[in-house]
């Protein structure tokens, strides 16, 4: 019985850190949704659970995260689809391919007390992620297309460092002290850990095959990555940086 709850408790945990590209809610009480196929944010009132408008943005946006203030709405797509029109694919990508497009890219910014685009940041191709630090300086966007992650400075609002790292680079998330970024590479069958203070790659661990997000339990005892090509999730130690494999049994299998 002991055994069951503690597995009942990691399952709400990995679904909790683990989370993609879902919507995020804002300190004004409203949800934000990224509509790629629209290429517009929606927003919903959280109270009464009713859309209250459509934002439009870059082609395709993908992700979307609040600043910690709550104040600021960050948006990953493909730019304005005027100037992107060209360099575009003329089909339909499937969403399984959609990290390798190559694209123009930029993250945008939504002002949550007006709701208007107030920022257009060109960052690399196709980006899909975005997280911005705690202390509400800096964001880090993934570009699927260069397999670049883009440091942005949030009060500029521009591009102050690229970091190369793994094949198609998709889910991205700071680990709880802030030290590091874990950047799961969709492609490559890695995660990339970047060092915050420095800015750059200081390792690359193999972990499977389609990595797609990652997640860290609160007291970053463990790292989590979510494996899309096997089905299965990731237990990584962030410390040693090693897999363990069958830590939580059929929790992840």
């Amino acid at each position: 019985m002991v055994a069951r709850h503690i597995k009942s408790l990691f399952a709400v945990t990995l679904v909790a850190v683990l989370a993609a590209a879902g919507p995020v809610l804002a300190a004004t009480g409203k949800v934000y949704v990224a509509d790629e196929g629209a290429s517009a944010v929606s927003v919903i009132d959280a109270a009464g659970f009713k859309k209250v408008r459509s934002i439009a943005v870059g082609q395709g946006p993908h992700n979307v995260q609040v600043s910690p203030d709550g104040k600021w709405v960050w948006v990953t797509n493909n730019g304005d689809p005027a100037k992107t029109a060209d360099t575009l694919p003329s089909v339909k990508v499937p969403k399984a391919e959609h990290g390798t497009m190559m694209a123009a890219g930029a993250v945008w910014v939504i002002d949550t007390a007006t709701d208007a685009v107030v920022a257009k940041v060109p960052v690399g191709m196709h980006p899909a992620h975005v997280v911005v630090a705690s202390d509400g300086r800096t964001a880090y966007i993934t570009n699927g297309g260069d397999n670049t992650v883009s440091v942005v400075d949030t009060a500029a609002r521009r591009v102050i460092g690229t970091v190369t790292v793994g094949a198609s680079p998709h889910g991205l998330r700071l680990t709880p002290d802030g030290k590091q970024v874990w950047v799961a590479n969709l492609k490559g069958g890695t995660v990339s850990v970047l060092d915050t203070e420095s800015g750059r790659q200081v390792a690359e661990v193999v972990v499977g095959k389609g990595p797609a997000q990652v997640g860290f339990t609160p007291d970053g005892r463990f790292g989590f990555v979510s494996l899309s090509g096997e089905n299965t999730v990731a237990v990584i130690d962030p410390v040693s940086r090693n897999d363990l494999p069958g830590f939580f049994g059929p929790l992840i299998s």
